[in-house]
């Protein structure tokens, strides 16, 4: 009996590479749209008082930067003191 023999490992390590860069791409591509899910962006001008840093709605009110920024995107706040305004705050209370 008589037959050919032929080694295909190369082609097997071929298609494992093809199979993990696949994969790969899927998974990037997923954390991609993931990130585009979450994405919002404010465009344009926006009206902000050069004084107290309110902005102004597109109906004429004054609103907190948190409040209209909060409104517009996904953003979240969280409020602390800066360095700066501390400073300025315990002078006040001398």
């Amino acid at each position: 009996m008589s037959g050919t023999h032929q080694d295909i490992t190369k082609r097997k390590h071929a298609e494992e590479a093809l199979r993990k860069t696949i994969e790969e791409r899927e998974k990037l591509i997923k954390e991609l749209q993931s990130a585009l899910d979450n994405v919002k962006t404010l465009q344009g001008l926006i009206p902000i008082c050069a004084s107290c840093k309110k902005i102004r709605d597109d109906k004429g009110f004054w609103n907190q930067v948190e409040g209209y920024i909060s409104e517009h995107t996904d953003a979240k706040f969280t409020h602390g003191i800066c360095p700066d305004c501390a400073k300025e705050t315990l002078w006040r209370c001398v």
